[in-house]
């Protein structure tokens, strides 16, 4: 197995040298970078869970449906809220109304 730190610190070494480039950024990545922009689809979801804002608990297929339709659409490859995304209700709502035909005829 791999230590977690070694994995961070030779992305930071890649990514900060600049001979590979992962992620476009002004400044030096810092280690606390490179694990939020991992974590912040998942923080995402704890935070929205910590509000309240499902009526149900998160189960397996609810977080999948909300990766695929929220998530995976709603950050650029920046790890950016997207513009589009957030001035474009109806294409949420046309992602969720596809999403649930298909687990309607998946069932």
């Amino acid at each position: 197995t791999v230590k977690w730190s070694d994995v961070v610190n030779k992305f930071l070494a890649l990514q900060n040298s600049g001979k590979c480039k992962i992620v476009e950024i002004s400044r030096d990545m810092t280690a606390h970078d490179f694990v939020s922009r991992i974590m912040r689809k998942e923080n995402y979801i704890v935070a929205m869970a910590n509000k309240n804002v499902f009526n149900a608990e998160l189960n397996k297929s609810l977080e999948w449906a909300m990766r695929l339709c929220i998530f995976d659409r709603m950050f650029s490859y920046q790890c950016l809220v997207r513009k589009d995304f957030v001035n474009d209700p109806g294409a949420l709502k046309s992602r969720f109304v596809l999403l649930g035909i298909a687990q309607f005829l998946l069932m």
